[in-house]
């Protein structure tokens, strides 16, 4: 049995970016230390390697 999930889904970063730059230079190590940048994430490679897999594995038995 085949199973097929269609879906179009949009990540919001905004808040995470306002933290980001309101943090900047405020703290003792550099936001760049960190490296963390949400833009940089390829999330429909999160979503089907990493997130569905592991709802699949530990979530739907």
């Amino acid at each position: 049995m085949n199973h097929w999930i269609i879906f179009h889904f949009s990540f919001d970063d905004t808040n995470t970016e306002i933290l980001r730059m309101a943090t900047k230079g405020h703290l003792k190590v550099e936001n760049e230390e960190f490296n963390f940048d949400p833009t940089s994430i390829d999330w429909m490679d999160y979503m089907m390697n990493t997130h569905i897999p592991g709802l699949i594995k530990y979530q739907m038995k």
